[in-house]
């Protein structure tokens, strides 16, 4: 194969990039793949860099005892730590999504090495 990238789904939206590799809807030649994972790994290096501050500010903001102050420790820890869309969560949610990919960039490498595989029988 010539292309790094085939497949009409290689430009499909992110959050199908894992269904869409499964289903061997496109190939990713191994170079480009290792130089995928390679950046995957390197932002889950510094998610977890961040994880560790999040845990840091989750200790509480030495903001003094006024009323100002606990109504900003209280806020930062809402923020961070809170329900929902907090900086925890966010960073949770971002380590599934980039070890999701890093597996679907795994058979999409397979794939394209079937791909060439067929390719090469086809012209012996």
């Amino acid at each position: 194969m010539g292309d790094d990238v085939a497949g009409p789904e290689a430009n499909a939206p992110a959050g199908s990039f894992a269904a869409t590799a499964t289903a061997g809807g496109f190939a990713v030649s191994p170079q480009v793949g290792e130089a995928m994972k390679t950046a995957i790994t390197t932002a889950l290096d510094r998610i977890n860099d961040a994880a560790w501050l999040v845990d840091r500010i989750k200790q509480g903001t030495p903001l003094g005892g006024s009323p100002a102050g606990l109504v900003m420790a209280g806020h930062n820890l809402s923020v961070v730590a809170g329900s929902g869309d907090s900086g925890e969560q966010t960073l949770r949610d971002l380590r599934a999504a980039l070890e999701e990919h890093r597996a679907a960039i795994d058979q999409s490498i397979a794939h394209y090495r079937e791909q060439e595989q067929r390719t090469t029988e086809t012209f012996r």
